[in-house]
C-alpha cells in the first residue's frame, strides 16, 4: 500500500451533450497502484473543486473527503473506494443542477438537469469505467452531492436507480422550483426501490432549508418502504457550508460501505424551555454508534412522563399545556433518554443580539466603515467603538438563524482568514438574549 494520498486530475474533460469542459478529480485507494487485479466500488461527488482540497472552492473551504476516506480504510472502518469528485461549471451549476425551472436572486433559471444527467449517464460514467478499475452495477455505485448538488443527486438518483444504489443526498436545495419539499418527496414511487439514501441537513441551515414536521412525516412514510433503507439526520448547530458537510461526511461513508457498530447513546436535541404562547419546538433524537456514525432516529416512541403540563407528538413536536416542569422520554431499539423541559407563560417573540467585532493590524489599517452583511442581501453599519471595536445591535425573531459576514461594503472586501482566503459565514440561533464576540484578520487578498 501507499503511503501518500493519491488524486488525479482529468483536465478539460469535453462534455457533447452540455457542449462544455470541466475538470474531473479521482480519488485513487491505498491498493490501487499495487493490486492491478482488483476493482472497487465507486462513489461520484458533484462540486468537485469543493471536495478535496480549497485553493478552487468558491469559499476557500473544503470537504476533505480524500482525508476522511483514507482514514477510515486504514482504520478498516470502510472498504477501499475510488471517489470521483466532478467540477461544476460556476455560473452553469445552478441550471445543470436543476431538473426544474427555477428562481435565483429575481433572475429565471432554465433547468438542464436531464442533460447534465445524461452527461454523467452517456459520457462520464463510461469514461471513468474504461479507465479505472471501478465495479459496475448499482450495489457498487455512490451518488452524493451538497445544497444543490444534493438535489441532482436525489433526482437523478431515484430516476436512475439502476445505476445508482447509494445516494448521499445532504443539505439538499428542496426548496428549489415551484414545488415544496414535501412534494418533492412525493414524486417518487419507492416501493420496491433496492437503495440506500443518506438525507441530512443542519439545524442552523435557515427556513428555506430547514425539514419541517410535514417533511419528517413523509420520510418517516418513505422509510417504511421496503427493501429500501433510508436514513436521515439533522446534524445539531450545522450550517450550510462544506466545514459543516466535512465534519458529518464519514456517517454516509459508513453507512454505504461500512459498518456502524452498536449504538453508544441517544441524545435529545432541542430547547429545554417553551411557552403556552410561542413558536413549535421539535426535538430531534440522534443516535450516535461505536463507529461515530450519527442519525436521526426517525422510528421510535416519544411520551411525556406529566401528559397533564406537556404533551409530545410522534413527532417530537412539544405541546405545554400548563406552566411548570416536565420530562419527555423517547425509546428506540431498546435505548432509552430523558430530556426535562420548562414550561413557562410567555417567550418574548423578539430577541436582543449585540455583536462585537475587533479587527486586528491588518484588517484595522485597511478599515473605514464596516458593515455586517447578511445571507438576503442586507447590510447594517456597524457602530464604531474606537480604534480597534466595532458594534452591531440586532433584534430577531425568537429562534431565527442568521447567516453573515463583515466587509467594508462590497462582497469583493468581505472578511479573510490571515492567508488571505475567504472565509466561511458566522452563523447564530437567536434562541436568547446574547453577546457574542468576533475577530477580523483582514479584509484584502
Amino acid at each position: 500500500m501507499k503511503n501518500n494520498i493519491e488524486i488525479e486530475i482529468i483536465k478539460n474533460f469535453k462534455s457533447k451533450i452540455l457542449h462544455n469542459k470541466r475538470n474531473i478529480r479521482v480519488y485513487l485507494p491505498p491498493s490501487y497502484s499495487a493490486q492491478n487485479n482488483k476493482f472497487y466500488p465507486v462513489l461520484y461527488v458533484h462540486d468537485g473543486q469543493n471536495i478535496f482540497t480549497a485553493e478552487e472552492s468558491y469559499s476557500g473551504e473544503s470537504w476533505q473527503l480524500h482525508q476522511t476516506a483514507e482514514y477510515l480504510i486504514r482504520e478498516e472502518m470502510i472498504e477501499e473506494i475510488i471517489i470521483v469528485a466532478v467540477d461544476n461549471m460556476g455560473s452553469e451549476r445552478l441550471s445543470e443542477y436543476a431538473h426544474q425551472d427555477g428562481v435565483f436572486q429575481g433572475e429565471k433559471i432554465k433547468a438542464r438537469g436531464l442533460e447534465y444527467e445524461n452527461f454523467f449517464i452517456k459520457e462520464l460514467m463510461p469514461f471513468i469505467e474504461k479507465k479505472y478499475r471501478v465495479k459496475k452495477g448499482p450495489a457498487d455505485t455512490a451518488l452524493m452531492g451538497s445544497s444543490m448538488g444534493g438535489l441532482v443527486t436525489f433526482n437523478m438518483g431515484l430516476r436512475r436507480p439502476d445505476l445508482f444504489g447509494k445516494l448521499g443526498v445532504m443539505s439538499p436545495s428542496l426548496w428549489w422550483g415551484k414545488s415544496d419539499a414535501a412534494e418533492k418527496l412525493r414524486s417518487y414511487n419507492y416501493d420496491g426501490l433496492e437503495s440506500q439514501i443518506w438525507l441530512d441537513t443542519g439545524d442552523t441551515e435557515g427556513k428555506f432549508m430547514s425539514f419541517s414536521e410535514s417533511v419528517i412525516a413523509e420520510l418517516k412514510k418513505i422509510q417504511s418502504c421496503e427493501p429500501m433503507d433510508l436514513v436521515y439526520y439533522q446534524a445539531a448547530d450545522a450550517h450550510h457550508s462544506e466545514s459543516a458537510w466535512a465534519a458529518r461526511v464519514h456517517s454516509p461513508l459508513l453507512y454505504f460501505f461500512g459498518e456502524v457498530g452498536e449504538i453508544e447513546k441517544i441524545e435529545l436535541i432541542g430547547r429545554d424551555l417553551t411557552s403556552l404562547k410561542g413558536p413549535k419546538i421539535r426535538i430531534n433524537p440522534v443516535l450516535t454508534f461505536a463507529s461515530s456514525f450519527k442519525m436521526t432516529a426517525l422510528e421510535g416512541e416519544f411520551r411525556s412522563l406529566r401528559p397533564k403540563l406537556l404533551k409530545v407528538n410522534e413527532n417530537g413536536v412539544l405541546k405545554p399545556k400548563k406552566i411548570g416542569s416536565a420530562v419527555i422520554e423517547f425509546n428506540v431499539f431498546g435505548q432509552q433518554a430523558q430530556k426535562k423541559i420548562k414550561i413557562v407563560k410567555e417567550l418574548s417573540s423578539k430577541v436582543n443580539i449585540d455583536i462585537y467585532l475587533q479587527l486586528k493590524k491588518t484588517a484595522k489599517k485597511e478599515a473605514g466603515t464596516v458593515y455586517l452583511a447578511v445571507n438576503d442581501a442586507q447590510e447594517f453599519e456597524m457602530e464604531h467603538l474606537d480604534k480597534s471595536y466595532y458594534k452591531a445591535a440586532l433584534t430577531l425573531k425568537r429562534d431565527e438563524i442568521l447567516n453573515f459576514k463583515f466587509t467594508l461594503g462590497s462582497w469583493e472586501t468581505v472578511e479573510k482568514n490571515s492567508w488571505g482566503q475567504d472565509i466561511d459565514s458566522h452563523f447564530i440561533k437567536a434562541d436568547e438574549d446574547k453577546s457574542l464576540y468576533f475577530e477580523v484578520e483582514r479584509f484584502s487578498e
